[in-house]
């Protein structure tokens, strides 16, 4: 007889963390299941970006040039010069070149002139969605990163409290719904562990580095939060140049492409334009690293000043330089991409099974809760509904200036109560309906935007990725159709 990998654990102590890993679901599970839900959508972030808001010429090469000429226009319209000008250069995944600072970018064209704003909101719903839950800076990132703890820790606990997970990875009990549930549960949180706990982890320091910042300010540097992030990040480099409204960086472009043939740059930044004290930064993406990006600085002559050394520097560096890029997957390019979408929509079902097994068990102790099982299905479908109809109602919003984000918590909030309140009907049922209308929202939201932008199609691409959507929608049709006619049957 084969034995466990784990120790003997006493009954009393699986019960406790049993008891801890559904009492630790319970409350978050919801929030989790909409940020690992936002998280997989926003793998695709650039892609649905320039979905929203297609143009003609995109341009995957790096014209110096034209980038100058759109950042002494853009610098010509400022009434007040900013502290920091950021141009973005095309890349693989967002083949534009794009001027701004703060909130406002303009897109460049091919001859140099500045283009209609840039303007994706419903891309960025999204994003704040993931990142902040729509609540204010640094509370919503905090609150989030707070949850990513937390998911560490039911995938920790749920380990703990399951001595044979490993043993039974392969295992499936087919004798009820809630062995067959609680099994798919098990095997799934094994077969995916790696990855949801370097999404859970990555996910936790990034939300709460701030909060850890402020807590090393206190503790080592007397409260200066100035001295907490330098180490990692760099300080300001203090060039001395001659003042000019608009430095010329092609000479730093030049320089860059000449001594770092393997890294690809993809953002500058202007700093003190106008001043004595400018400078140019270029960030670059190296080659077959996991780093988001290596920094070099460059004064306007084109001479080299400083590199900070995320890829070449302490280990605590390099470490911090990718943590980003495990979290969103923005390297390996379509296939890490599809690979963590796969994932994240795997996650996202193990987090909505976890609350479905709490219900299964409480129906089966004759303590059954049929509004909490119909509130919950009004998160799990209630989430991608409201999402679908946030997608419907940009269009008009965008006219009218109010933020998306009501539409989905004003939505997502009226499912969940309709789900408590409705007369009893089976949680499957709700479940049916809230798919179709998640569909047919998302085959309205489509229609419209290639009613609204009529190129979209003639981008191959975005001619994909719109098929992509339409395919989901119609498939979401048919999967509630289908789960109609095979209980009809039985």
């Amino acid at each position: 007889m084969s034995t466990s990998i784990w120790p003997r654990l006493s009954g009393v102590f699986v019960s406790r963390f049993l008891s801890a890993h559904t009492a630790l679901g319970l409350a978050v599970g919801g929030l989790l299941y909409i940020i690992c839900l936002s998280g997989t959508l926003i793998v695709f972030h650039n892609e649905t970006a320039r979905w929203e808001q297609p143009v003609r010429g995109e341009n995957r090469i790096v014209d110096p040039d034209a980038l100058q000429s759109g950042l002494e226009a853009y610098l010509a319209h400022q009434s007040d010069l900013p502290d920091t000008v950021r141009l973005v250069l095309p890349t693989h995944d967002m083949p534009r070149m794009l001027i701004g600072s703060g909130e406002t970018y303009f897109r460049i064209t091919e001859a140099g002139d500045l283009a209609d704003p840039v303007e994706h909101p419903f891309a960025e719903f999204l994003v704040s969605l993931h990142m902040y839950l729509h609540l204010p800076g640094v509370l919503g990132i905090t609150v989030v990163g707070a949850l990513g703890v937390i998911l560490l820790g039911l995938t920790l606990s749920g380990l703990l409290s399951h001595p044979r997970i490993f043993k039974d990875a392969f295992h499936m009990r087919r004798s009820s719904a809630l062995l067959s549930e609680t099994d798919l549960h098990n095997r799934l949180a094994v077969w995916t562990l790696p990855f949801h706990l370097t999404s859970a982890l990555t996910g936790a320091i990034l939300g709460l580095a701030s909060i850890g910042g402020a807590v090393l300010a206190y503790a080592v540097h007397d409260g200066d939060l100035n001295a907490v992030f330098p180490p990692i990040f760099g300080t300001d480099n203090g060039v001395q140049a001659e003042a000019s409204i608009a430095p010329d960086i092609r000479p730093a472009l030049a320089r860059f492409t000449s001594d770092h043939t393997d890294e690809t740059p993809w953002l500058i930044h202007i700093n003190g334009a106008g001043t004595t004290e400018q400078s140019i930064e270029i960030l670059a993406r190296p080659t077959g690293r996991l780093a988001y990006y290596e920094e070099y600085v460059y004064s306007p002559s084109g001479t080299p000043v400083s590199t900070l050394g995320l890829i070449s520097g302490e280990t605590g560096q390099q470490v911090a330089a990718s943590v980003y890029s495990l979290h969103f997957g923005n390297y390996g390019g379509v296939p890490v991409k599809l690979a963590y979408i796969a994932l994240g929509m795997l996650l996202c079902l193990i987090c909505s099974s976890g609350i479905r097994i709490w219900l299964f068990r409480r129906r089966q102790r004759g303590r059954p809760a049929p509004g909490l099982e119909r509130a919950w299905t009004g998160i799990i479908w209630g989430a991608p509904l409201s999402i679908s109809l946030t997608l419907c109602a940009t269009p008009l919003l965008k006219l009218v200036e109010l933020p998306l984000a009501w539409v989905f918590w004003i939505s997502l909030s009226g499912l969940m109560v309709l789900g408590l309140c409705l007369p009893n009907p089976a949680a499957q049922s709700w479940g049916r309906v809230l798919r179709r209308l998640t569909g047919l929202c998302l085959l309205i939201g489509t229609s419209l935007h290639v009613a609204h932008h009529p190129d979209t199609l003639e981008n191959g691409e975005h001619g994909l990725f719109t098929a992509a959507l339409a395919g989901l929608s119609i498939a979401l049709l048919a999967y509630g159709v289908r789960l109609k006619r095979k209980r009809a049957s039985s």
